[in-house]
């Protein structure tokens, strides 16, 4: 399907109008919600990435890739501010994109459908942030006497930071907020793939053709 720029401004308008009727009634999302929903959209965006860079025409391939990168800054605001209309913005954007380019790939949400966890799992899930934020906090204290520790990317921002790529974490809470919420999104995902059922063992399925063992948990491969 050819791409029109008119009919890309009038899909824009409708997006905008489609916003700012739903800011009217804007509900927040809870910090584990928001961890399923921003892995899945980063999936989405990692696997999209390569076809959007392999579109032909150079005008399609600018627009696709504006609308890439509009997909990721709204992710990064709702991490401050996880608000049901940054969400609906990011999916106006993402289910349009297969027909605006024509990109082999779908937008991984149906309308509707969300994750709700019970209360036991929500308090497996409380349990192993907890456990995370001993444990980074730890890590912190322990650099403090090593000499050009910065250099280790443990202790530097991702490479995908719209303000500093790559950049050093500049304080102890920074850096544990970080890799808190890379653990939980990274939990969260192996829960919406039902890899990890909720048990406060932290026990994995992992389904093979052959066979379906369960694993303790670790350093994904």
């Amino acid at each position: 399907m050819g791409f029109k720029y008119d009919r890309y401004l009038s899909g824009m308008a409708e997006t905008t109008k489609s916003v700012t009727k739903m800011s009217e009634n804007t509900k927040v999302m809870s910090e584990d919600d928001f961890a399923v929903y921003s892995a899945k959209v980063n999936e989405w965006h990692e696997a999209a990435t390569p076809l959007v860079n392999g579109i032909s025409t150079k005008k399609q391939k600018n627009y696709a890739s504006f609308d890439l990168q509009q997909i990721s800054m709204l992710l990064e605001q709702m991490a401050d501010s996880p608000t049901s209309e940054l969400k609906q913005r990011i999916h106006l954007t993402g289910r349009q994109m297969q027909e605006r380019y024509g990109i082999s790939l779908s937008w991984p949400f149906q309308r509707g459908r969300g994750t709700t966890l019970s209360p036991e799992i929500q308090a497996n899930v409380d349990s192993h942030t907890a456990l995370s934020e001993e444990f980074w906090g730890t890590v912190y204290d322990a650099t403090a006497e090593i000499q050009n520790v910065n250099h280790l990317s443990v202790l530097r921002l991702s490479g995908r930071d719209s303000e500093n790529p790559y950049g050093v974490i500049e304080t102890r809470e920074e850096f544990i907020a970080l890799k808190v919420n890379a653990e939980k999104q990274n939990l969260m995902s192996k829960y919406r793939a039902n890899i990890w059922d909720g048990n406060s063992d932290m026990t994995f399925a992992v389904t093979t053709e052959e066979s379906t063992d369960s694993v303790e948990t670790g350093a994904d491969e």
